[in-house]
């Protein structure tokens, strides 16, 4: 996948909460033993690995 703004190449990840607030960051993993949800949809993060650039899709 290639950035719509600086035209590089894109990794995929995830969001996720950091510390106890609701910032997100971005990351390639996570495990959330216990945690489930009825109607949930994947949901991908591409960042790009120039400019930070993210982008977000449900799968």
């Amino acid at each position: 996948m290639r950035c719509p703004k600086c035209k590089r190449g894109m990794n995929e990840g995830i969001l996720k909460p950091k510390g106890s607030g609701i910032t997100l960051e971005w990351g390639t993993k996570i495990s959330l033993l216990g945690f489930s949800m009825k109607d949930g949809q994947d949901v991908v993060t591409y960042k790009c690995k120039r400019c930070g650039y993210l982008e977000t899709y449900a799968k």
